[in-house]
């Protein structure tokens, strides 16, 4: 965000530019000019976000230089500063908009203070026309903007937190309601179908019978498989039989035999993990003569089998739960597999297969997951250091913490801190 600074005194020009920093306020760039003609060059020429001008100016006032200002440029704010507190100039800025109208000699604190709030103001006028625009866009592309969003939840390019989930779906234009999900299935691909190249033939036809057979339904490619989603209470059918229909047609029309891992009660939130953990199903369970698999059944028996091991019973998904729970709520302590093991009295070598056939990751890969999934929603705060958040998320050591965020994300913290910002999804 830029500023112009516009005064014919050179003296109040360097106090302004230099007593302040700018940078504390939001600001990138401090522009300035001596009259109301370079002052209009700069606008005409550069982004400028706020003005902040004085009155009285030798050949053409602040008055008529931010009444062009408004009419060519109405989305600037403008602020003016003057020594003169004469009830006819602040009719005339009331008439043109101006934003607040100061006094000098200037008083430092109430100049950041209304900067701040130009600054917010402003942000929230970009967010809104943001939404406005997702909105409008997401109407005439529904389809295509929704497989959008269910990629970008699946790679958790959306954080799985429901607060961050919410501002997300508003960001886009989107209505929460429309799309919350009853059961996703993984179809996974083998073979030269896997490699297919994305928007292939096979791919559209797999979405065209998808689509043909039941309208409400998202089918889309990621990460070489592809992904059927049903939405919440738009289908009657269950979702195993849904899966049989969808199977059939493909073998009879498309000559190819799919098999289907499904999840039930789905929350947006759990998408990705679930998506995990059908993944990981899928390269261990098979049975022939058997193509539609549910997923969390199975996961729910490894952990029981391993239960019954040490002589007990219970509900294996629960016990997946509360251990998921357990590590994100210690996820910044330091956590070692003996403590989990301690925790619940099974083996580590048992509770670490059958968490990872429920996550995707092991116990401890899942706490550094978790940490960096942390530390992405930190970084969308600008009040946070980069080293601030390293401790908050579990790493004292400021490189130690860039170098893991790295190795799992492929950029440092301050790169993603970049692009958050270019997004406008910084606060």
């Amino acid at each position: 965000m830029n500023i112009l600074l516009v005064d014919d005194e050179v003296a109040v020009i360097q106090i302004l530019k230099k007593a302040v920093c700018w940078e504390d306020l939001g600001i990138n760039e401090v522009f300035t000019a001596y009259n109301a003609q370079e002052a209009k060059r700069i606008v005409t020429q550069e982004s400028i976000q706020i003005i902040i001008s004085d009155i009285e100016m030798p050949q053409e006032n602040g008055i008529s230089f931010l009444t062009w200002v408004q009419e060519e440029y109405p989305d600037i704010v403008n602020i003016i500063l003057t020594g003169f507190p004469d009830f006819n100039y602040a009719k005339d800025a009331i008439s043109i908009g101006v934003f607040k109208f100061l006094l000098k000699p200037i008083v430092f604190k109430e100049l950041k203070a209304v900067v701040e709030e130009a600054v917010q103001n402003i942000r929230e006028e970009q967010k809104r026309e943001e939404q406005r625009r997702y909105g409008e866009y997401y109407e005439e592309n529904r389809g295509k903007t929704e497989k959008i969003f269910y990629r970008d939840l699946l790679s958790e390019e959306i954080l799985p937190f429901a607060d961050y989930m919410d501002k997300e779906i508003v960001r886009r234009g989107m209505q929460k309601e429309d799309l919350e999900l009853d059961n996703l299935v993984l179809l996974p691909l083998t073979g030269k179908e896997s490699k297919a190249d994305k928007g292939s033939v096979f791919y559209f036809a797999l979405e065209n019978i998808a689509e043909e057979l039941f309208p409400e339904t998202v089918m889309l490619e990621y990460n070489g498989d592809m992904i059927w989603l049903v939405k919440k209470g738009k289908q009657k059918e269950d979702i195993e039989e849904m899966s049989r229909v969808f199977l059939g047609k493909v073998s009879r029309y498309l000559k190819y035999e799919l098999y289907a891992y499904y999840t039930k009660e789905l929350r947006l939130e759990e998408a990705a993990q679930r998506y995990r953990m059908l993944k990981e199903v899928s390269r261990q369970y098979f049975r022939k003569g058997q193509r539609i698999y549910y997923g969390d059944q199975w996961t729910g028996s490894i952990m029981e089998e391993a239960l019954s091991g040490n002589g007990r019973s219970g509900a294996g998904n629960e016990l997946i739960r509360s251990l998921r729970e357990y590590l994100e709520q210690h996820y910044n302590e330091s956590i070692n597999r003996k403590d989990v093991e301690e925790l619940v009295h099974m083996n580590q070598d048992y509770l670490n297969r059958s968490f990872k056939c429920a996550t995707g990751y092991t116990l401890m890969e899942y706490v550094q997951h978790f940490r960096i999934l942390k530390a992405k929603e930190y970084l969308a705060d600008m009040q946070k250091s980069i080293s601030e958040i390293g401790g908050l998320v579990g790493y004292e050591s400021p490189p130690y913490f860039s170098k893991i965020f790295k190795k799992c994300t492929g950029i440092t913290p301050a790169e993603y801190r970049s692009s958050l910002s270019e997004s406008g999804r910084c606060t």
